[in-house]
């Protein structure tokens, strides 16, 4: 099921045709001759009994070469028909996976630690003119025209192609995701990272809420401190308002940091925007507290002035940063950068991510089109291209980060790839959310009925 102690079933990694193939004399007749096709870009021929040789064609690739523009040899799969149905556990499959193939025989279990070891090992394979692991049927190497073999590009977004995203992943974590169980989620727990799952939405929101107040007891002269809280989710917030007025809690000494902010013409959008962050924030809580108890409104942080929001930091320490997970695999507006210039063939390295601070972002399409859905009613026309962002370095300066999950604002497959990928330590900023593996608490909690399956389901 893909967390620790019950490792997660995979296809091994590529072995040598030729002894996988031992036997075939006495295999049908159809499959000894080696009747099968060749599928690559620009049609396909069968292969003859006579065995002749097998050269690949050309085909443009603009990623192979890290952008150089060179053409390589497109990557070809030999299926022998009724293979399958002659040995299911040995079936030479030769498949077609960017910019490499793999011979996949019985699966057997990886672990995380692997899929990373795995891709270390493909980008510094040297092939010298034979690509390990493609071989036609008859267990005899394919040899292409290049001495050496390119570093595998990464795959282009199937959502955006001019973008990184959670798409772009090595496909062996994006099914290990997809096998995770609501009670699997659990025992992704580990030191740094708590799992917590609540069965009722009354119990989610209130637990949610309860953080703020935690926090701002905590405040006083001598030790001024807040939260960083998201918009979306929004339930919480009045919560907290009737709990701060209940519970007569004086805030002069708290803070409070809005994450984010639309940003329109290069400017912050304005509190009568209707998508409007600090709006929100301020109609949904910080208005209904009672005067004598909120805190100044200088204590009160959005990011409309961004040297002034980072410095904030400094000056009151954040114990705890909130947050939501959007489509995208984001907190905040840290979305996956464009695929351009030196991130062209890989995104930022997950240290080059976490340089940056609060900033003005382009936001990934896909962003655009979730809060349209989730805050406009499929309006897309209204939600601003760019925000004003909490980034990594702020994020790094609070004592935990918090992420709620009522399985409005990501799918199931979403929710389960990024605690997956914490759990793992694999940091990636095409998942932006996966970089807080390397935070040290971090901290994710569900609503049950919100988790949802990864099945096909016809609607």
């Amino acid at each position: 099921s893909g967390y620790p102690g019950s490792p997660l079933t995979l296809p091994s990694p590529p072995t040598d045709c030729r002894s996988r193939l031992r036997g075939m004399e006495n295999r049908p007749a159809a499959i000894r001759r080696g009747r099968g096709d060749i599928r690559g870009q620009g049609g396909s021929r069968r292969l003859g009994a006579d065995r002749e040789s097998v050269t690949l064609k050309e085909a443009p690739n603009e990623l192979s070469g890290h952008g150089t523009g060179k053409k390589h040899p497109f990557p070809i799969s030999v299926v022998p028909r009724m293979a399958e149905e002659a040995d299911p556990e040995n079936v030479l499959a030769v498949k077609n996976i960017g910019s490499r193939a793999a011979y996949r025989p019985a699966p057997r279990s990886v672990t995380g630690k692997e899929v990373l070891n795995n891709r270390a090992s493909n980008t510094n394979r040297n092939h010298r003119g034979i690509r390990h692991g493609m071989c036609r049927a008859d267990g005899l190497p394919i040899h292409t025209q290049q001495e050496t073999n390119p570093i595998m590009a990464r795959p282009i977004s199937k959502v955006a192609p001019d973008w990184w995203d959670y798409t772009t992943l090595d496909p062996e974590i994006l099914q290990a995701a997809a096998q995770i169980t609501a009670d699997d989620l659990v025992g992704l727990s580990r030191d740094g990272f708590e799992v917590a799952i609540y069965d009722t939405l009354e119990e989610f929101y209130c637990a949610e809420a309860l953080e703020y107040i935690q926090v701002w007891r905590q405040a006083t002269p001598d030790n001024p401190v807040g939260i960083c809280g998201p918009i979306g989710p929004t339930e919480q917030l009045p919560l907290v308002a009737r709990m701060v007025n209940g519970l007569d809690l004086d805030l002069r000494h708290a803070h409070f940091w809005g994450m984010d902010e639309w940003i329109e013409q290069g400017v912050p959008v304005s509190t009568e925007h209707p998508l409007s962050f600090a709006r929100a924030d301020m109609e949904l809580c910080f208005n209904r507290i009672r005067p004598e108890l909120l805190m100044p409104k200088e204590n009160i942080h959005f990011p409309t002035d961004l040297e002034a929001y980072a410095k904030s930091f400094r000056q009151a320490r954040c114990l705890l940063m909130q947050g939501g997970q959007g489509e995208v695999k984001h907190w905040a507006f840290n979305d996956p950068p464009k695929r351009t210039g030196a991130y062209q063939n890989e995104p930022p390295t997950p240290e080059e991510y976490r340089q940056l601070g609060t900033r003005i972002t382009d936001l990934h399409p896909m962003t655009v089109i979730q809060n349209a859905r989730t805050s406009g009613g499929g309006y897309v026309p209204q939600v601003p291209l760019q925000a004003a962002t909490v980034g990594p370095v702020e994020t790094w300066l609070a004592d935990c980060v918090s992420i709620w999950h009522p399985g409005v604002h990501d799918n199931p497959f979403g929710m389960r790839l990024t605690a997956w990928m914490i759990s793992q330590r694999l940091a990636d900023s095409a998942v932006p959310m996966s970089l807080l593996s390397d935070h040290p608490k971090v901290r994710f909690s569900y609503y049950r009925g919100g988790i949802g399956t990864v099945e096909a389901e016809m609607h």
